[in-house]
Parts: structure tokens; C-alpha cells; sequence
């Protein structure tokens, strides 16, 4: 006997998604990861889950780690802000 959500994954060749992926929203994926901007962001512009987008990307090859700055870098300005936080006198 098949129950309801056999039928549903029946119709949607085993994939819950409500929609399909166009052409047009893997080039702007592609265009936002390529820029570094974070998972979220990337997932409320698309409109479409944040694991919808790490599957995705991960399908295509795409890296989503973030590269407007290496990881050298990043962590110096982390620590610059550390030890200003540090120096300021306290009220």
C-alpha cells in the first residue's frame, strides 16, 4: 500500500523542493559565493533554504567560504580589535 508521502516523492522525483533550480538562480549562487557573502544572506535572496544552498553549491562545485579576505588578515583584524578593546580606559 503507499502512503501519502510515497506518492508525494513519486511526483517530484524523490525531491520535496518546491521548485526546481533555474539557470538563472545557480549564476547569482555562483555570483554571491564567488563574492563571499554569507550562507544566510545568499539563502534570503534566493529564497530557498540554507541547506538548500550549501546542497547545491556543494553540487556544483562551488565554495562557499568566504573570499574578501585571507584568513591571516581576518584574524588580524579580530586581533586589533581584541587589544583596542583592551587599551580603552574604562568608564
Amino acid at each position: 500500500m503507499r502512503g501519502s508521502s510515497s506518492f508525494l516523492l513519486s511526483r517530484t522525483n524523490g525531491c520535496k523542493s518546491a521548485k526546481p533550480w533555474t539557470s538563472e538562480e545557480l549564476a547569482v549562487l555562483r555570483e554571491l559565493a564567488h563574492r563571499g557573502v554569507p550562507v544566510p544572506s545568499i539563502a534570503r535572496q534566493l529564497r530557498r533554504s540554507q541547506s538548500a544552498i550549501k546542497n547545491k553549491a556543494f553540487m556544483h562545485g562551488i565554495s562557499l567560504r568566504n573570499r574578501t579576505e585571507e584568513p591571516a588578515a581576518a584574524t588580524a583584524i579580530v586581533g586589533a580589535s581584541v587589544r583596542d578593546q583592551a587599551l580603552r580606559p574604562t568608564p
